[in-house]
């Protein structure tokens, strides 16, 4: 039964990036494609739904570009590594299974994922 009052906004990127560490790099297709994340991803995800059933459930992003942050404060994130680029291939894939189960996904230019998602508590929270 449909949870008609649950809101579920997910950062996919955390939970993409999650997955990709989590399950081996073995797992890939016949031609050799690393599928890791959105196996682990869509796992992930098809438990969130089993669990819930919430009425609502968008995905958000991060962009590629930068953040607010990175203008405001020059060092944001300097440390971090490049992401692999095995990982950021599995994106679209990763948003293909979003559209096939009918779920939004959103990212806003110069915000990251988990801004995003303050922003939407906000909304639900307050209206």
């Amino acid at each position: 039964m449909q949870n008609k009052d649950l809101y579920i906004a997910i950062d996919a990127n955390a939970i993409v990036h999650r997955a990709y560490h989590a399950y081996p790099s073995s797992l890939a297709t016949n031609d050799g494609r690393q599928v890791n994340a959105v196996y682990g991803f869509t796992v992930m995800l098809l438990e969130l739904l089993r669990k819930y059933n919430p009425k609502y459930l968008i995905a958000t992003f991060d962009t590629a570009k930068p953040t607010f942050r990175h203008t405001k404060f020059p060092d944001y994130k300097a440390t971090r590594k490049p992401i692999d680029n095995e990982l950021l291939e599995q994106f679209p894939y990763v948003r293909e299974v979003l559209d096939a189960f009918n779920i939004p996904s959103l990212s806003v230019e110069g915000y990251e994922a988990d801004d995003i998602l303050g922003t939407l508590a906000e909304f639900v929270e307050n209206g």
